[in-house]
């Protein structure tokens, strides 16, 4: 029996902290409609009134959604006490009250469908714990991603979406899009700006600066393509080459002069990237990215940022081990970008990064 609607991310999910799944419906649900649908949601991640923006629904966990699949999924005489206690409880959860939860939340979407058509389906995978084994639902949701474009094209509401259900709608499509790695030049014009991720992975596969040229061309009118500049961080990290192109210091050099990015709200963003390239060792580039950012608005907010980026790199990253002489490397790039007398006086930062800098020389 094929299903009913696509469900991108279906799967034995594995979460960390928290569950998410974002639902689109065919329709606005009636108030009578969501209280059915928050009436027949498994407890760990029921909704309220609140979790519907327009067409969207965003069913979410509250933190340690594990401890919360256990008691209401689990049975004790299941439990790995040994393991439990190692973990801490709010993490602990055993495969037969995770598979458990992962059937409520099936059975749910269908009971839903028949309250309020669904559109589709999207849960993120928490790479953190784990990922999700995608389930043949998922895979058989990868085909219905063109009809899904097509739909979305002649949907002429989708323009005038409010911010909340437009950040809400732009983050499932983006996805989805990924998922499917749907070519840039097979999304509809009248879409691309809810797709910035899609011009940016092509230039990072690439170094085409007309995929840069697309994406920076977006910026002033999509306020996913803002968002898209922190996908861009994760992708400078993959594409270590692209450190080496001029193409990269173009696309920088196009971010930092973009009026719609405010330095002060993009700053730490834009020091993934820019630490991205130097960790390859490209010194021209670090050279000249000292030089944009001397003209940046906001200033001094944003090498307050770019300091915080080094004290991470020399305390560890994420997973990633300290780095302190790199960080003194950043350091010292960071400390020759011109201040006025002013703008010393209320730099702060200026006493952290020369106290990383020192390091290279300890």
């Amino acid at each position: 029996m094929p299903h009913p609607f696509p469900f991108f991310g279906a799967g034995a999910a594995q979460y960390y902290e928290r569950a998410a799944i974002e639902v689109r419906f065919t329709r606005r649900p009636s108030p009578v409609a969501q209280k059915k649908i928050m009436a027949l949601a498994p407890a760990p991640i029921r909704p309220d009134s609140k979790s519907f923006v327009g067409k969207m629904l965003a069913a979410h966990s509250t933190q340690y959604v594990n401890e919360a699949i256990q008691r209401f999924y689990g049975e004790p005489k299941d439990v790995d006490k040994k393991e439990q206690k190692e973990l801490g409880k709010q993490f602990y959860v055993t495969a037969k009250a995770s598979r458990a939860f992962d059937a409520a939340v099936e059975k749910w979407l269908l009971d839903v469908h028949e309250v309020c058509p669904i559109e589709l389906v999207y849960r993120a995978e928490d790479l953190e714990a784990g990922g999700t084994e995608l389930s043949a639902w998922h895979e058989a949701s990868l085909a219905a991603i063109p009809a899904l474009l097509k739909t979305w094209n002649a949907d002429k509401t989708i323009a005038r979406l409010s911010a909340d259900e437009l950040r809400l709608f732009a983050y499932c499509a983006q996805a989805i899009v990924a998922y499917g790695e749907v070519e840039p030049k097979a999304i509809p014009a009248t879409l691309r700006t809810l797709f910035p991720y899609e011009f940016l992975r092509a230039y990072f596969a690439t170094g085409d600066q007309r995929s840069a040229d697309q994406l920076l061309a977006l910026l002033p009118d999509s306020r996913p393509a803002l968002a898209a500049v922190s996908y861009g961080t994760y992708e400078a990290r993959k594409a270590q080459s692209l450190a080496d192109q001029a193409g990269f210091l173009y696309f920088i050099r196009g971010l930092v002069d973009a009026k719609s990015i405010d330095s002060s709200q993009h700053a730490s963003l834009i020091f993934d990237i820019f630490y991205a390239a130097v960790r390859e060792g490209d010194d021209r580039f670090a050279t000249t990215f000292s030089k944009l950012i001397a003209d940046c608005d906001n200033k001094v907010t944003a090498l307050e940022r770019f300091a915080g980026g080094c004290n991470g790199i020399c305390a560890g990253y994420g997973k990633n081990e300290p780095d302190p002489k790199l960080a003194a490397k950043l350091a010292g790039i960071l400390l020759k970008v011109p201040l006025t007398k002013t703008e010393k006086a209320e730099a702060e930062f200026l006493t952290r990064l020369r106290e990383i800098e020192k390091r290279k020389r300890a």
